[in-house]
């Protein structure tokens, strides 16, 4: 198999179901609409009119098997493929103005099967295309008589009409086709797992980039360009990002223009070469040539050498896109450390400064002394709230951790860090949860727990978590101050009814009786694990040291 037909192969595998489903109904129409039109023609026993037909399901035949193997354009190709109905339908009526009209019907056609491909607004479009092609040149042919203006316009409505039904069929699938991208993700997702596994490298683009410009460094030496300051860069949005090598390659305008082109760029002794990756431009090397090189077709032989590095540029693209999907997995979870940090650390270190500056403006030495034991207590507090931040950093689920002991491993640490006394029960059943199930109770948990250590100002902490899967239960107590007023710049709260949401959990926040706060989290949120039989606790009390 060649390189067009295995392009020409992953572009149809590419449709979804629903665009294949629209596409099938698309070919319904036009067959309904030639058997509808050919039963006149037959009887009217002219053969002007029976190859008018022919014509219109040729076309058809083209534009249906043109549809079929493309992914994009296909909205170009109903436009074409109208207008030459409408030609066709002109020139059939100026040669047979007896029963020539009885084609006619055809003209009905494109505007239902644009519209089930691409809506509505198609669907007029195209009926506007092949409709205006028919009358002009029926016009210019003088064949536009009043009778046949009559049947014109009894179509037109139609058209129009059929257009409508197509929409409303296309707004049906709309549906179904919603359904088949969140199925196609998730089938590739589950390739990404698996392949990952089996890849004889580190999808890290720093460390292919690196393996990349070593052999492109040899390249350039065995072909006599010897370089130095070679850089890799990918384009993003219309910028460069360094990817591996030096600093400062050469001029940003030159790897630029070399991406644009799809073909190196020279300047004097620095140039930039792209490297493709089934012809896309994934990634530009550039640098320094020695001033004695020679120069003759020096853009050919680097654009050599730059194929040569096709099966790299490939391993490069895979890194590049597996970063770009974990960063935007990942940004969420960057965001909550964000404002944790500007909840909590960013807040202590401004009252830092704040007491710096009143010791500065106290030079009796007995109020200096009460303030630096009060500078000692603030960085005492940032310090185990860095500490602690750390520790929710590192904690997870995995094979050998479930989500009770997690929680119990968490809540040891943080005793030891502030001296806050837990207690933590755990009762899990039979099987895990889901991971992700699993993830976000945790997070919700480390949340809570940080919640009630920070702003609870109680001596006791009691956490429990129950689990009989699918259903869980992680219950967060403190016997502080209770409820207040939300800040305005946290985001703890809303935080965990995100995750909640994310897992189908329902979080409830409620006052504990005898003073502080009690939170629980249930998934999934239609039943609460205290409709299951409960087993024994694998651990009460406070948490060892």
């Amino acid at each position: 198999m060649n390189r067009r037909s295995r392009r020409v192969s992953r572009a149809g595998s590419e449709l979804t179901a629903a665009q294949r489903r629209r596409r099938g109904l698309a070919g319904i129409a036009r067959v309904f609409g030639l058997v509808a039109v050919l039963a006149p023609a037959v009887s009217s026993q002219e053969g002007v009119v029976l190859l008018g037909v022919g014509t219109v399901g040729l076309i058809w035949a083209v534009t249906q098997v043109a549809e079929h193997r493309m992914v994009r354009g296909v909205f170009a190709v109903e436009v074409v493929s109208a207008a030459a109905v409408g030609l066709v339908c002109a020139v059939t009526c100026n040669l047979a103005e007896v029963s020539g009209p009885g084609i006619l019907g055809v003209l009905a056609i494109p505007p239902v099967t644009a519209a089930i491909l691409r809506g509505a607004q198609a669907g007029m479009f195209v009926l506007g295309a092949a409709f205006a092609v028919f009358v002009t040149v029926a016009c210019l042919a003088d064949a536009m008589t009043i009778q046949l203006a009559s049947t014109t316009f009894t179509w037109l409505l139609t058209g129009i009409g059929f257009g409508l039904i197509g929409a409303a069929l296309h707004s049906t699938l709309l549906g179904s086709d919603q359904l088949a991208a969140h199925r196609t993700a998730q089938s590739l997702i589950h390739q990404l797992a698996s392949v990952s596994d089996r890849l004889g490298s580190p999808l890290e683009p720093e460390v292919l980039g690196t393996d990349l410009l070593n052999r492109l460094s040899a390249s350039l030496s065995d072909a006599d360009l010897p370089a130095r300051g070679l850089m890799l860069q990918a384009p993003n949005d219309g910028e460069l990002v360094w990817v591996a090598g030096a600093s400062a390659g050469s001029s940003a305008d030159l790897a630029l223009r070399a991406v644009a082109r799809a073909r190196p760029a020279v300047t004097g002794h620095s140039f930039a070469v792209p490297l493709l990756s089934d012809g896309r431009v994934i990634a530009v090397a550039s640098g320094h040539l020695s001033p004695t090189v020679d120069r003759i077709a020096l853009g050919e032989r680097l654009q050599r050498l730059g194929t040569g590095l096709e099966d790299q540029a490939v391993v490069l693209e895979t890194a590049l896109l597996f970063t770009r999907f974990r960063n935007t997995a990942t940004v969420a979870e960057r965001r909550r450390l964000a404002r944790e940090i500007h909840d909590g650390v960013a807040q202590d270190l401004a009252s830092v400064g704040y007491l710096l500056d009143a010791i500065n403006g106290h030079p009796d030495p007995l109020e200096q002394a009460q303030l630096l034991d009060q500078l000692r207590g603030f960085l005492g507090a940032v310090l185990s709230d860095l500490r602690r931040a750390l520790v929710e950093l590192r904690t997870d689920t995995g094979p050998g951790q479930s989500l009770g002991a997690a929680l119990e491993d968490m809540a040891r640490h943080v005793q030891t860090l502030t001296g806050i006394a837990f207690h933590v029960r755990v009762d899990e059943q039979g099987a895990r949860l889901r991971p992700e199930v699993e993830s976000e109770l945790l997070r919700i948990g480390q949340e809570a727990i940080t919640n009630a250590v920070r702003h609870s100002g109680g001596s006791n902490v009691w956490v429990t978590c129950r689990v009989a899967a699918p259903y869980a239960e992680v219950t967060v107590s403190d016997d502080g101050t209770g409820l207040g007023a939300a800040r305005a710049d946290s985001h703890g709260l809303q935080i965990m009814r995100e995750r909640a949401r994310l897992i189908g959990a329902e979080l409830l926040l409620t006052s504990r009786p005898g003073g502080g706060v009690v939170l629980r989290v249930r998934a999934p949120g239609a039943l609460g694990i205290n409709d299951l039989d409960s087993g024994t606790e694998s651990q009460t009390g406070r948490v060892p040291a």
